[in-house]
């Protein structure tokens, strides 16, 4: 640990590209709570990077393996840093000199990661998965434990060792592919089971078939963060937290995957975790006692909600932490103050909550809801009222009546009321219920007068007369433009953003354009033959 540590604080990696560094630096840092296999499957990655850029200027085939690295992370968390502190500021010799001596380094690393021969933690998770059975049996609950790790070569080491403890036959792994036999014979027996159905994609289809596998044929499932996503294992009941997330998303995820609707014990969350490393058990006590991930009834939401922008945030924060920190007072202090913050965060949301049910009389209280139920009943009233209308046989010729009462209409004391429909074709698009006057001003009418306007008119104040068309069809006209510009009104941001795109569209295809009329030389050669 203090060896890796001490080579990722160095100033200049040349193993670590500057436009990753810090997402690699997370990847590694995370690795070291995983397994000192993993730790050395990894550095083994960068020493070949490093023998690479030692042997080529070309560093694109380098490059290739920090797609290693980010295939930890989603799309949207990945970003460039912009250190360019690598600039080549020597000549090749003594860039060669440089890469030699992290290559050394590096290397004295993976040995003694590979001197390692036995894993405290993989003890710990031996007796965690024999006392899990134990409760389970105990209890009447069916043998069954998910494990999550974030590493495949952790996923590979717990299977291995797990099996030699004498679970050998009883273990499932799943990183989301298919690139094992064991995947790919479960795979088969499950389209031949399930042969002429259509469940989804060849992904959801893979997912339903690891889950059969786990609920009927084995007691541990092995699974990445990656892999369990989307998996609905409410048969299982107890969970084992390998490796921890700093991200407290992924960790409710993890737990969700169990914890949902149809499970019908209590679930039990296992995490394994060196107490003895000051920063690793400061997270967990955040992620614990400030998030509530472990001990919620409904898990993190709730209290996450105001704490964080995202849980990649949050994750972020804490590999600064890590990369910045040298001391054990300056992790506690640096930790002293993300707890601070996410509690200044809780109680602003806390205060806004309290601000609806505690700073009201109770006066208040009794106005405000009973204003709420005035609203219920309305739409209750609203609702059902046009529902009968709408059974009744429309007329869907036009007619034209004049009343011989006073509709009261605030406002207005002469003008046009149209009832109708407004349609591009024969399609539908809105219902008109207009009011316009003789000077041609429209006003809106609301549900409530509209209901209003309807039970007055009946057959004893209508009599149906033959309208000046002209004048009718200006209204009409008058009324339509107004639809159509309400209309469009309300679909104004869809427009906008369609518009965005087409722009984009436009400006790459005139790029394109550009870059082929550069390209002349298809036109010198035909200048050549022909001149």
């Amino acid at each position: 640990y203090v060896m890796i540590n001490n080579y990722l604080k160095k100033e200049i990696l040349y193993a670590l590209p500057n436009s990753h560094r810090t997402l690699i630096t997370s990847v590694i840092r995370k690795l070291l709570a995983s397994s000192s296999m993993a730790v050395a499957e990894t550095f083994k990655v960068l020493k070949g990077r490093l023998e690479t850029l030692k042997e080529t200027t070309r560093t694109e085939s380098a490059d290739e393996s920090i797609d290693f690295f980010l295939s930890f992370f989603d799309d949207d968390e990945i970003e460039t840093d912009d250190d360019s502190k690598q600039d080549q500021l020597y000549t090749r010799e003594k860039v060669n000199e440089f890469i030699q001596h992290e290559i050394d380094e590096v290397t004295a690393i993976i040995n003694k990661a590979e001197s390692i021969k036995r894993n405290a933690k993989m003890t710990a998770l031996k007796q965690a998965v024999e006392k899990a059975f134990v409760f389970q049996n105990e209890a009447g609950i069916k043998q069954r434990i998910v494990v999550f790790t974030e590493s495949i070569r952790t996923q590979q080491y717990m299977f291995e060792e797990l099996s030699h403890a004498g679970y050998e036959g009883q273990i499932l792994k799943f990183n989301g592919s298919t690139n094992d036999p064991v995947t790919k014979q479960i795979y088969k027996a499950w389209k031949a089971r399930n042969y002429g159905k259509y469940v989804g994609s060849r992904n959801v289809e893979l997912k339903n078939a690891i889950v059969e596998a786990f609920r009927d044929e084995y007691k541990i499932l092995l699974v990445t963060d990656s892999g369990s996503e989307g998996l609905n294992l409410q048969f299982c009941n107890t969970i084992i937290n390998y490796d921890l997330p700093w991200n407290p998303q992924k960790i409710e995820q993890r737990i969700g995957r169990c914890h949902r609707y149809g499970q019908k014990n209590d679930v039990v969350v296992i995490n394994l975790l060196n107490t003895q490393n000051v920063a690793d058990k400061r997270v967990y006590e955040i992620l614990s006692e400030k998030f509530e991930l472990f001990q919620g009834v409904f898990g993190a939401s709730d209290k996450a909600i105001g704490l964080l922008e995202s849980g990649a945030d949050f994750e972020k924060r804490v590999t600064l932490i890590y990369q910045e920190c040298k001391t054990t007072s300056d992790f506690t202090k640096q930790f002293k103050d993300l707890e601070k913050e996410l509690e200044k965060k809780r109680n602003k949301k806390m205060d806004e909550l309290k601000s609806i049910f505690i700073y009201k009389t109770e006066e208040q209280h009794k106005s405000h809801f009973n204003s709420i139920m005035k609203e219920i009943a309305e739409y209750d009233s609203q609702f059902k009222y046009w529902n009968s209308r709408s059974k009744e046989e429309n007329e869907i010729y036009p007619k034209y009546y004049e009343t011989n009462i006073d509709l009261e209409i605030p406002g207005i004391q002469h003008g046009y009321l149209l009832i109708g429909g407004s349609y591009v074709g024969e399609i539908f698009e809105d219902a008109v219920f207009e009011i316009i006057d003789i000077t041609g001003k429209i006003y809106g009418a609301s549900d409530v007068l509209a209901r209003e306007l309807c039970e007055k008119l009946n057959e004893q104040c209508l009599e149906e007369e033959t309208p000046n068309n002209q004048e009718i069809l200006l209204y009409i006209d008058k009324v339509d433009e107004f639809m159509q510009q309400k209309y469009a009104e309300s679909k104004r941001t869809v427009l906008i953003a369609n518009q965005k795109k087409l722009d984009n569209w436009l400006q790459s295809r005139k790029e394109e354009y550009l870059l082929t009329v550069k390209d002349t030389s298809e036109l010198d050669e035909l200048k050549e033959k022909y001149a």
